[in-house]
């Protein structure tokens, strides 16, 4: 019995992954006007809800089971991670 839920429990999770991997990041263009409007700091990344220094990551928009795909901003670009957090869990914050 346990070895069915650990194979549904890392299925889950490799779809997931899979999932974050094939999200698109957002244009580069929308990434620009954004930083227009704000002080980003030198490598940091705009995001709605402000900004993100160099290193920081954000959670995206979470699915139907309040999964939400985790960006890390690496020299002022936005890069998708092969992490996930769970929304009701309150770490799934800054919002992207």
């Amino acid at each position: 019995m346990r070895m069915g839920v650990m194979a549904k429990t890392l299925l889950i999770a490799a779809a997931c992954a899979l999932a974050i991997v094939l999200l698109p990041a957002g244009s580069e263009a929308q990434q620009k006007a954004k930083s227009a409007k704000m002080a980003v700091p030198p490598g940091g990344c705009a995001i709605t809800s402000g900004v993100l220094e160099n290193m920081q990551t954000c959670a995206t928009k979470c699915n139907e089971y309040q999964w939400c795909p985790v960006q890390w901003c690496v020299q002022g670009k936005l890069e998708q991670t092969a992490f996930s957090c769970w929304e009701p869990s309150g770490v799934c914050a800054p919002k992207c």
